[in-house]
């Protein structure tokens, strides 16, 4: 084709446009896995703009890294974002820009240990961890999105946890490396952050903005603060926040904005669609603004969690939390997808784990 195609006559610099121009508004919906230009055993379903990777060789080479680097990719859940992150190699991870994730916890089941003295009339720990997505993205080196776009997919009837959820879901975000900007509709808004429940009379486990908001500041000072175009955002209806709680919040570095239940009423409308309403409806956002945005290899950092401890009354302890993380990385250092299903099945069959672990 090369010596007759009048394509491949043009300099290198257009037919780059030309592809990006074709790639560019591509949108991958996982829900529907015809739609999955990378699956290798399935043929059938392509996207018209991407039957120009089956021209020729040298289009391949050309086009095909410019692929991930413009589309967007949807995944359904917290679980299937981790599947086709483990299905990149390395340089697809890097040249992934744009995750669309209707978002769930994923919880796996930790290998027993045996105590040396048990104590009969202690509750045995189910050994089941929940990672949020900020600690997720920690296990793949290179991943440098541009934008992560995360709806909240927590299932009906988890209202109790949802303060719990909200405020843990922002803690890992704010520590995690991987993007450049974040936006989350996080499932009760501010009823989450400022440590109420939607349903009235609803009784659940509490998280005060004063066990968590302290918790916040650090890696906003740290990680955001004196970064060019840094920003961190949450939608609060002031009304309904305490003076002093907005105070903290604000001294913590967020830019407080009001009208939520405005968005509400926008996110109800397209809530049946993830790949819609992240993006018009969010309520959290953060921009790590100019600087180093990619996840690094690192196996000493420790991948936070949660445990089943709200019937304990406590957190897990660190030596619990480095546990959990280290069995996290040996799961996924493999890429063994059968292994990792087992654990996260394994996880979700075990009864009162982090948030019930009813989330797929």
């Amino acid at each position: 084709m090369a010596s007759h195609s009048a394509f491949l006559r043009l300099p290198r610099e257009i037919r780059n446009e030309i592809y990006i121009s074709l790639f560019s508004d591509l949108l991958f919906d996982r829900n529907n896995p015809h739609d999955c230009w990378y699956v290798k055993d399935q043929k059938r379903g392509l996207h018209p703009q991407l039957a120009l990777l089956h021209v020729c060789r040298q289009v391949y080479a050309e086009a095909s890294l410019l692929v991930l680097r413009h589309v967007r990719v949807c995944c359904m859940d917290a679980k299937d974002m981790l599947r086709f992150l483990v299905a990149l190699d390395s340089e697809q991870i890097r040249q992934l820009k744009y995750l669309n994730v209707c978002y769930s916890i994923f919880c796996i089941r930790l290998p027993p240990v045996e105590a040396e003295d048990p104590d009969p009339d202690s509750e045995q720990d189910n050994g089941i961890r929940g990672f949020h997505v900020g600690a997720l993205l920690g296990l793949f080196p290179g991943l440098q999105l541009d934008m992560l776009e995360l709806e909240d997919g927590m299932s009906e009837g988890l209202e109790r946890y949802e303060a719990c959820h909200g405020a843990d879901l922002i803690e890992s975000l704010l520590h995690a490396d991987g993007f450049r900007e974040v936006r989350a509709s996080v499932r009760a808004g501010d009823d989450a952050f400022v440590g109420r429940w939607m349903i009235e009379g609803t009784s659940g486990w509490l998280k005060e903005p004063e066990d968590y908001i302290p918790r916040w500041e650090e890696p906003i000072r740290t990680r955001f603060r004196g970064r060019p175009g840094w920003s961190v955002e949450l939608y609060v209806n002031e009304e309904r926040c305490p003076d002093e709680h907005w105070e903290q919040f604000r001294k913590a570095g967020f830019t407080l904005l009001d009208g939520l239940e405005d968005r509400n009423e926008l996110g109800a409308e397209v809530c049946e669609n993830p790949c819609l309403v992240a993006g018009d409806y969010w309520n959290f956002r953060a921009c790590r603004g100019e600087g180093p945005i990619a996840t690094t290899q690192e196996d000493d950092r420790m991948l936070a969690c949660i445990g089943d401890w709200f019937q304990e009354g406590g957190p897990l302890s660190d030596e619990d939390v480095n546990r959990a993380s280290d069995s996290l990385k040996d799961l996924f250092r493999g890429s063994d997808w059968a292994k990792i299903d087992q654990a996260a099945e394994e996880a979700d069959q075990g009864a009162d784990g982090p948030y019930d672990c009813h989330f797929w």
